[in-house]
């Protein structure tokens, strides 16, 4: 054999090992327990992250977290996604003159140097739209956020029924009315 053809053995061994290293070694959240999350330095996961579970026939639900910034830099949440919807939009809800709770898209959510950013029921929250598939108690799902400086961290977020008492945001999916 000659030089050039063991050497482009040698070196196609080489990327091949390399790729094979490369794809057993990426680390996504949804391979991980539920709660999991591949954050960027500084970034923590404070909660779990959870979606809650959506009446049957219902293409639309929310994702719940909160998030910590151990940096001393202020950072913000600019855009989500996540495979199992068509739209994750960034959201809050809020009390109009008359006293009735409702949710608006927003640009960003702040996640203050030092600080935490909650997104819970009745408050900031993940809008998932567009629900592919129906989902199912228990199932864990992922949610990628982008930072506006261009980070990114992915979780596994565990699909659940909300609680009685301590979600005590109705399913707001039916019909919410967005500003």
């Amino acid at each position: 054999m000659s030089g050039t053809r063991v050497f482009a053995r040698l070196l196609g061994a080489l990327l091949l090992s390399l790729c094979l290293t490369s794809l057993l070694s990426a680390q996504h959240a949804t391979d991980q327990e539920p709660g999991a999350c591949v954050c960027p330095d500084g970034v923590t996961l404070a909660a779990p992250a959870w979606v809650r579970l959506p009446p049957p026939n219902l293409s639309v639900t929310a994702a719940y977290m909160t998030l910590g910034n151990s940096g001393d830099e202020d950072l913000t949440v600019v855009a989500a996604e996540s495979p199992i919807a068509g739209t994750v939009e960034l959201h809050e809800h809020l009390q109009d003159a008359a006293g009735v709770m409702r949710m608006r898209q927003v640009a960003s959510l702040p996640l203050p140097a030092g600080g935490s950013l909650a997104m819970e029921p009745g408050g900031l929250h993940l809008m998932l739209i567009g629900l592919h598939q129906p989902l199912a108690d228990g199932e864990i799902v992922p949610v990628t956020l982008h930072l506006g400086d261009g980070r990114s961290l992915e979780v596994a977020a565990e699909v659940r029924r909300a609680r009685p008492g301590r979600d005590h945001e109705v399913h707001h999916h039916h019909g919410h009315q967005h500003h």
